[in-house]
């Protein structure tokens, strides 16, 4: 079943038209442009209304169907690389100039269809062309990551053509709707554009797309942005995405989701990644000192856990004058500073941010590994999972920074910073769209990449740094907040001319992410906390994907799995697609375990319930026996 939106965009026209429409009412329909992995149809409706013909009144409706399959998105990009036709002649699908993806629809449906028209045309008050256009995403985001202008639909000989593209730099945060008709150039009365993304996790409701754009637009227009920039994804699919003003103010060059901002201190979550992923590999220790890699300092005695948490005592920045000068220090400079480095607090008494322990964290990796941190980011982390977008260096169509002038409607231009060798903490530039990709990661989406491990490493909370109502605390390089019942994780951003925020529900794998291009003036984290709950409230029921049989259960765990008791508390094991599992009957949802198996009969658990514990399985003449964390587990209730 189709579940479509019913946001619907009228346009007047006659044989040839434009008109400008609201940017989330046209340009939403880019869910899967940023994701590599992506499921489900992009669906979109066209419905065309003519008034009546001579002296008759009244339309007809006809239903036009057309599924172009990846392989023939792929045939077509290829095709048109190539400068060659389609196979098929017009059942294929191709690559307009604009950059948009063009499904074609056979001549011979569509004279059937005029015949039908022209016999029933007195007799029917409905729309003249009804049509769904089918194209699974990740074939349509083919096109769509390389198109900076849209989608567009073309109907063979007919030369009806409907098309919605992106704004222009040159114009607003509008979108524009135009057709041209040969057929219908003197009849077409409206035309009406529905679109919507359907996923194995469901549709986004098309009043969430319209209030994300009044929001944003509102947001950047009260606190006087020079543009703000706005996306949402739910497990690994953008399903929103909202931008508004200028990301060169100067030379009027408009924002869109695909303009990098500087970052600033998220990247200390790609640092943190690295640093964990490289304990999990045995080459550093969360609980080492310092001074096992970086002997002679006056910090040495300090673990580097308390480095990525913020509670070693360090002083907030390198002692120096980087931030007078706007440039950071030399590899030199930053050892002659160690010198000089001072404890604010004792190490784990209390939260205190310090850009310079991520500093330390630079060169201790550098130190270990023999390569540059930066450098180990871009191999590891950057590359694998296709951030493009995301560099240490500012591209051409890069936003430029700017600070208000507190006393008149203007704007200054901030000086660029480039922090050397303190970059691992504040270096990064990178786009909304690869900022959903990585909070995907991060909600532990991409486990070859970021390992489940070092995932719950990131979130596993070190510190408060509320101590009043203990709202809000710190992983391993993520901030930790709690609202209500749910806990997000995420981090913000600041330099000069920059702010950036990333917030992620783990539970439904909602990311969102802001950037905007000045250095005060909106608090982003409020903006992406409440952006994830109104997305988690606008998002129907899942459409589940079709159940399939896990791999086979190995035979030893045959006569494990099924119902177990212990303390009168019932426990099921089973087996899945990723292993052995377990959770309690009275709370199944928070109390999931996964094992895996370290020797024969013996099973550590590595998520969930008494992580870390072993569960023992014996076999007796008697039977099977389990004890789970020492405790034993029965057949029958005790």
């Amino acid at each position: 079943m189709h579940h479509r939106v019913d946001e619907v965009i009228a346009v007047p026209g006659t044989e040839c038209f434009e008109s400008l429409a609201r940017s989330a009412r046209v340009r939403w329909w880019t869910v899967s442009g940023p994701f590599r992995s992506v499921t489900g149809p992009l669906v979109c409706q066209l419905a065309l209304v003519a008034p009546s013909m001579g002296s008759c009144c009244g339309c007809v409706s006809i239903l036009v169907g057309v599924a172009a399959c990846p392989r023939l998105l792929r045939q077509a990009v290829g095709c048109q690389e190539s400068g060659g036709r389609l196979p098929g002649g017009c059942q294929g699908a191709r690559r307009s100039r604009r950059g948009g993806a063009e499904v074609v629809v056979s001549a011979g449906l569509m004279f059937a269809v005029i015949f039908v028209i022209c016999r029933h045309l007195t007799r029917t008050r409905r729309p003249l062309v009804e049509g769904w256009i089918q194209a699974r995403p990740a074939a349509v985001a083919v096109s769509i990551t390389t198109a900076s202008q849209g989608i567009s639909w073309f109907g063979g000989r007919l030369k009806l053509h409907i098309a919605v593209f992106k704004a222009s730099r040159k114009g607003s945060v509008d979108g524009r709707l135009s057709m041209r008709t040969d057929l219908l150039s003197a009849s077409v009365q409206d035309c009406h554009v529905r679109c919507s993304v359907m996923t194995e996790r469901g549709v986004m409701d098309t009043d969430f797309q319209s209030e994300l754009a009044e929001r944003v637009a509102r947001d950047q227009r009260d606190n006087r942005l020079p543009s703000l920039a706005v996306a949402v994804g739910v497990d690994a699919v953008q399903l929103a995405e909202a931008s508004v003003g200028y990301a060169d103010v100067d030379n009027q060059v408009w924002a869109d989701s695909a303009t990098p901002y500087r970052i600033g201190s998220i990247t200390k979550t790609f640092t943190a990644a690295l640093t964990l992923s490289l304990c999990q590999g045995g080459e550093l220790a969360l609980d080492s000192r310092v001074d096992r890699y970086l002997p002679g300092t006056r910090f040495g005695h300090l673990p580097l856990s308390t480095l990525l948490s913020h509670s070693s005592g360090l002083q907030r920045e390198v002692p120096g004058d980087m931030w007078t000068t706007m440039q950071g220090p030399s590899a030199s400079e930053l050892y002659d500073a160690f010198d000089h480095v001072e404890l604010v607090a004792e190490p784990g008494h209390r939260w205190h941010y310090s850009n310079l322990g991520y500093a330390v964290i630079g060169q201790i990796i550098e130190r270990v590994t023999g390569s540059p941190c930066e450098a180990l980011i871009d191999q590891r982390l950057l590359n694998p999972l296709d951030l493009a977008r995301t560099t240490w260096k500012p591209s051409e169509d890069a936003a430029v920074g700017y600070r208000l002038d507190p006393y008149a409607d203007r704007m200054h231009r901030e000086p660029a910073m480039d922090q050397a060798t303190v970059g691992v903490g504040g270096q990064l530039w990178s786009t909304s769209e690869d900022l959903l990709r990585w909070g995907h990661a991060l909600c532990g989406g991409e486990p070859d990449i970021v390992t489940p491990t070092v995932v719950e490493a990131m979130h596993r909370l070190q510190i408060m740094v509320d101590t009043t109502s203990w709202g809000r605390g710190w992983g391993l390089g993520l901030i930790l907040e709690r609202h209500g019942d749910r806990v997000l994780s995420g981090h913000t951003g600041a330099m000069p001319g920059f702010q950036s925020a990333i917030s992620l529900d783990r539970t439904t794998k909602t990311v969102v992410a802001a950037l905007t291009n000045v250095t005060r003036g909106i608090a982003l984290n409020e903006l992406t906390s409440d952006v994830v709950f109104e997305a988690i409230e606008a998002r129907p029921a899942s459409l589940r994907p079709a159940w399939q049989p896990a791999p086979p259960c190995p035979e030893e765990l045959h006569d494990v799995l099924g119902s177990w008791w212990t303390e009168s508390d019932e426990t099921i094991l089973r087996w899945c697609g990723d292993g052995l599992h377990a959770h309690l009957v009275s709370s199944p949802a928070t109390t999931d375990t996964r094992f895996v198996k370290e020797a024969p009969g013996k099973y550590r658990a590595i998520i969930g319930r008494l992580q870390g514990e072993l569960l023992i399985v014996t076999r007796t003449p008697d039977g099977i026996e389990l004890r789970w964390a020492t405790y034993p587990l029965t057949r029958t209730p005790r």
